[in-house]
């Protein structure tokens, strides 16, 4: 049996799962709004959490060709995007280790507060 573990950051706006809601990555994770992928615009971010991948494969990408695999949700098994293992060009591996994730797929996760604990006072 295969034991998932889930991550939620409290007090962080960022991204979830489009179906389940699960925590992807947080705001400041975000390095470019500038990417696209099959469902239109993307992001590419440089931490992911809540996720597993899919086999490596060869793709001729807008940018050139990359070694990459899919990315799914570790909750949902839902695809949200995918992940650079390798790129031919020396100009892209910046994107190597960093995960493009289609915003269509995902859901603005907003800030949630934190939980203190209260003293209470004594009678």
């Amino acid at each position: 049996m295969v034991q998932r573990l889930r991550v939620q950051l409290l007090g962080e706006e960022g991204f979830g799962c489009g179906r389940c809601g699960a925590y992807l990555c947080n705001t400041n994770d975000v390095m470019s709004r500038h990417f696209h992928g099959k469902h239109g615009k993307a992001y590419l971010v440089s931490r992911c959490f809540n996720y597993y991948f899919g086999p490596p494969e060869e793709k001729e990408l807008m940018t050139g060709t990359h070694i990459v695999r899919d990315v799914f949700c570790s909750t949902c098994d839902r695809y949200f995007g995918w992940t650079y293992d390798f790129a031919h060009q020396e100009k892209e591996r910046y994107k190597v280790s960093r995960f493009v994730m289609e915003r269509k797929l995902l859901t603005t996760i907003s800030k949630q507060p934190q939980r203190q604990t209260v003293a209470a006072d004594s009678p």
